[in-house]
């Protein structure tokens, strides 16, 4: 691998895989002695579950659900 002129790298295909490397997993950079180590983040909360917990109790509207399911199936 070549680090590019923005710093950055590719981790192999196979590597990300066998991790469960998905596109927005976060991880740790972890200097060492004689390199560096990057560690997939455990317990990290994926971009969707991040958003769906921002989302989670946030409506202002007053309308009940079967008003809200009427007009979603309308």
């Amino acid at each position: 691998m070549r680090v590019s002129t923005k710093g950055q790298v590719t981790i192999p295909c196979e590597m990300r895989t066998k991790l469960g490397m998905l596109p927005c997993t976060e991880v740790d950079f972890i200097l060492q002695d004689d390199g560096i180590l990057i560690q997939k983040q455990h317990g990290s909360k994926r971009k969707g579950s991040k958003l769906l917990e921002q989302l989670s109790g946030k409506s202002r509207l007053n309308m009940s659900t079967e008003y809200i399911m009427k007009l979603t199936r309308s």
